[in-house]
């Protein structure tokens, strides 16, 4: 979908520098010491020694990862949108929540490994991609073997990629594409919101504009 300009985006986005991180300031494998240091704990009780790390790739207008920094604010997480207008409207959304657990990547990641350290991040959420329905476009699409395979090798022991979808065609592709990348499923559904885990489900904007339609979202949980 084509983005409205928005007036004067450099200048506003400018205001928000200290939410954001520039490609050059990137040390992959210190995220967390180089951009959450300050970060304050809920209360000293709560404090944790070792915050969780995690990514979401092509965050929109923010709502999902402004929920989830919201529900683990000890926690931090990445936010990476590759178009400014949009990811303006997220960096607000944050801001406005007073949040200090959540930094901003405006740009796209072609090649994960130059952002993340192997082992460095604990989650990452695909949510609503691009589904690039042409078969000549395919291995643009997130979900593609490679980029999976890339993605795994930043997760830690044991951590995941979740991924959710309304595009029925790109969630079988996808599935395909997690089998080839040898990537092992704890988790599929095809009907989330009447699954069991939906008790647990944070909601992107998509995903509530297209489940009240009736349309259903299907998610699986990888690592």
């Amino acid at each position: 979908m084509r983005q409205r300009k928005t007036k004067n985006l450099e200048e506003k986005l400018k205001v928000y520098r200290h939410l954001m991180i520039p490609k050059e300031d990137v040390r992959p494998g210190h995220w967390i010491e180089d951009f959450f240091s300050e970060m304050k704990p809920q209360n000293e009780s709560s404090r944790v020694e070792h915050p969780k790390l995690y990514v979401e790739i092509g965050c929109g207008k923010g709502r999902f990862i402004t929920s989830m920094g919201k529900r683990l604010p000890d926690d931090c997480f990445v936010a990476v949108e590759g178009q400014p207008s949009v990811a303006h409207k997220a960096i607000r959304l944050a801001q406005g929540e007073g949040l200090d657990n959540i930094k901003f990547y405006v740009g796209y990641v072609d090649r994960p490994e130059e952002m993340w350290g192997t082992g460095e991040v604990d989650g990452i959420f695909l949510n609503f991609s691009d589904p690039w329905p042409k078969k000549r476009h395919a291995k643009r699409r997130l979900t593609y073997r490679d980029r999976l395979s890339s993605y795994s090798r930043l997760l830690a022991p044991g951590r995941f990629i979740q991924f959710k979808t309304d595009n029925d065609g790109l969630f079988e592709s996808a599935l395909e594409e997690i089998e080839i990348a040898g990537l092992e499923i704890l988790a599929m559904t095809r009907d989330l919101h009447n699954s069991e885990y939906a008790a647990n489900n944070v909601m992107t904007e998509y995903e509530e504009k297209f489940s009240n339609k009736g349309e259903k979202i299907n998610m699986v949980v990888m690592r």
